[in-house]
């Protein structure tokens, strides 16, 4: 509960002190408690997603993790399934931490973003095949490949970006060009990213 509300008093220094923590039952809120403040912490969310989701194509949506948002997707992922009980919340918590990036880490979610319900057999595999080492991030001459975290059941895949010094040094100058990009065969697309984006990758490596 802490880590929500010192968000929501001071989301500035939030991240950077919280973006390495992983998850522990104290900081869970209970879903009675979390109910009643739930708007609060949908504004909070929404704030710490901003420079962290990209539409990479027509079809592709990637988003970077920070505990905050971790967290909040473990307490809506708690109310909808009425979770309350302490070792019930701990089974969750592995699987949530591991969305979570390390020190000198990204960590992001790839997921299908279609429109049409005819699209989602076509579509289905494209997150995994994305992020099998062919999702980048290019910092002028830097640059990060994603490699795939394991998902083989789920149509969603998870990608890790271990980032030299090189590479957070050159986010260090806002001035270059910050890229992200798909470079599978089928399916290659790349998006300039904005300030906004740039301060808040360089804000979770710092």
């Amino acid at each position: 509960m802490q880590a929500f509300l010192f968000f929501l008093i001071n989301p500035i220094h939030f991240f950077v002190i919280l973006y390495m923590k992983k998850i522990a039952s104290a900081d869970v809120i209970d879903i009675y408690d979390y109910e009643r403040h739930r708007d609060e912490y949908q504004r909070a969310y929404h704030q710490a997603k901003r420079g962290r989701v990209f539409s990479l194509g027509p079809s592709l949506l990637v988003i970077f993790h920070t505990f905050h948002t971790v967290l909040f997707q473990l307490q809506e992922f708690l109310r909808s399934q009425r979770v309350r009980g302490e070792p019930e919340i701990r089974s969750y918590l592995q699987t949530y931490n591991a969305l979570i990036p390390e020190d000198g880490h990204l960590r992001a979610t790839l997921q299908v973003g279609f429109s049409r319900k005819e699209d989602i057999r076509r579509l289905l595999y494209l997150p995994r095949q994305v992020a099998n080492h062919h999702l980048w991030i290019q910092a002028d001459s830097a640059s990060v490949t994603g490699t795939p975290v394991s998902n083989d059941k789920s149509p969603v895949a998870f990608v890790d970006f271990s980032c030299p010094d090189t590479f957070i040094q050159k986010l260090g100058n806002e001035s270059i060009d910050l890229i992200l990009r798909s470079l599978l065969p089928e399916y290659e697309h790349s998006l300039t990213l904005n300030s906004e984006a740039h301060q808040a990758m360089l804000t979770d490596l710092s």
